[in-house]
């Protein structure tokens, strides 16, 4: 409570002017500003600030930072998507490609309010099961790779591999009427550094090692030719060739 002693005869004779502009003697609330004349035995005039709901200062998307955080967790980096959309009222179809991780932080947001408590348990069980899949393969290719100066699978492998992943990982938020749509991926060869997934996946890459506190040793080929330069700078296959590196030097 904030009390006005009435020596403060400016502060007073603000008060005092608000109270009288009430012909009818009742308290008075201007914008959550209670003001009530004090007794006459009070030496005091008595201030009360009413408790007021707070605007709400949420974001507009709460879950932002949730599927932020998620989706730099996933074990593959984003992946050019082939899309298409009909341009309206054109006879028209624009043909594009899309980052997957947009696509998947899309569509947990839509599971956040739409799928129910039963659902979203099965699907974690599921992406549970497709992450264990993936690495069961790297590791796979690891014992099967009968040349050992081999360090990385070829990137045709790897895109393969990450690819049925994503795809199958994308399918895991559809319903079961929609789980049968493919997705196409463009190759690798054609996301250049000026594409917009090439920037994804530097991004990627960058919170990954902030993610494990350690850099992936680009390497290409034999033992030996091992390099590393800025992220921005490497190609695209690169990046790509890094998320194998990551599942390899965790086992």
């Amino acid at each position: 409570m904030l009390k006005l002693e009435k020596q403060d005869a400016d502060v007073e004779k603000d008060v005092q002017e608000i109270i009288h502009k009430d012909n009818h003697g009742i308290e008075k609330k201007l914008e959550g500003l209670h003001i009530a004349d004090s007794s006459s035995s009070s030496s005091s005039t008595d201030l009360v600030v009413a408790p007021q709901p707070q605007p709400s200062i949420r974001h507009p998307d709460a879950m932002r930072e949730v599927r932020a955080m998620i989706v730099a967790a996933l074990p593959v980096p984003p992946m050019p998507i082939m899309v298409s959309r009909e341009l309206a009222g054109e006879n028209f179809v624009a043909s594009s490609t899309c980052s997957s991780h947009d696509l998947i932080a899309h569509l947990m947001n839509i599971a956040c309010t739409c799928a129910t408590e039963k659902q979203n348990a099965e699907r974690a069980v599921l992406q549970t099961q497709l992450q264990a899949d993936l690495f069961d393969a790297v590791d796979s290719w690891r014992q099967s790779e009968p040349d050992p100066l081999l360090i990385l699978p070829p990137i045709a492998w790897t895109y393969r591999v990450l690819g049925d992943f994503t795809r199958k990982y994308v399918q895991s938020y559809l319903p079961d009427a929609k789980k049968e749509q493919d997705l196409r991926f463009v190759p690798a060869h054609e996301v250049d550094r000026t594409h917009a997934v090439h920037r994804r996946a530097v991004e990627f890459q960058k919170a990954q090692d902030l993610l494990y506190g350690k850099c992936v040793m680009l390497t290409v080929g034999k033992k030996g030719e091992r390099y590393s330069r800025s992220y921005d700078h490497v190609s695209y296959a690169e990046l790509v060739q890094m998320s194998v590196a990551r599942i390899l030097d965790a086992k």
